[in-house]
């Protein structure tokens, strides 16, 4: 952790702002989608939509 916490205090980006995170965000915002549309229960579709 101490290598990537020397790598980022230069860096001007906010953390998880790298084309990587971005993806990996997008990525999962998709399948949660999916996954909220083949939920039975309420709560479910609820924690799904909510990105979690």
């Amino acid at each position: 952790m101490p290598d990537h916490a020397e790598r980022l205090r230069g860096d001007e980006r906010a953390p998880g702002d790298d084309p990587l995170t971005r993806q990996a965000r997008a990525m999962k915002d998709e399948l949660c989608a999916v996954r909220a549309e083949k939920a039975s229960s309420y709560v479910s579709r609820s924690f799904y939509r909510s990105g979690w």
